[in-house]
């Protein structure tokens, strides 16, 4: 598989967010209120207005604006492509573990 060119990627991630974002307070659409309830893992969600309330297993609260979730929809698409990426460097190396390898790039990087 031919992989993306990973900076033109980023570039258009880049400028299709700076065009587009809006900076206001912003209300979470119902539909997606409802499929974040329904794929939680383990955690509570509390939608307010603007601002949305994560309350984690371990009984801390974070408190974020709701803005945070339309930001990392820009973003969340370079998940997947990192991983293509992540991929395809391990199966360079088929013997080798993910934290060896981190090693060694570091190395060479630092080098």
């Amino acid at each position: 598989m031919e992989l993306i060119n990973l900076h033109e990627f980023i570039e258009n991630t880049i400028n299709n967010f700076d065009s587009q974002f809006v900076e206001r307070d912003v209300e979470l659409p119902q539909a997606f209120k409802e499929y974040v309830l329904t794929h939680k893992d383990g955690d509570k969600y509390t939608f307010l207005r603007y601002t949305s309330i994560v309350k984690a297993s371990s009984d801390l609260s974070t408190y974020c604006p709701n803005q945070w979730f339309f930001i990392a929809a820009y973003y969340c698409q370079l998940y997947p492509i990192l991983m293509e990426y992540k991929n395809q460097v391990l199966a360079l190396f088929p013997n080798t573990s993910t934290k060896e390898l981190g090693e060694s790039i570091k190395k060479c990087v630092n080098d």
